[in-house]
């Protein structure tokens, strides 16, 4: 019979949350410096506020 013990750490995301794709993409400078500010005043991370802007269209 096999045991199953606690491994600590999160508990597994389900296939609906978990985040498959990874997109990859180059800004010139001045897209790079307003990405970081909209990050720094809305206290998100880039990639999360790049996927608001993909979700909102």
């Amino acid at each position: 019979m096999k045991r199953e013990f606690n491994r600590g750490g999160r508990p597994a995301l389900s296939a609906a949350q978990r985040q498959k794709y990874i997109v990859s993409t180059r800004l010139d400078t001045p897209l790079y410096l307003q990405l970081k500010s909209l990050a720094r005043q809305s206290d998100k991370q880039p990639a999360q506020i790049i996927r608001e802007l993909i979700e909102l269209g």
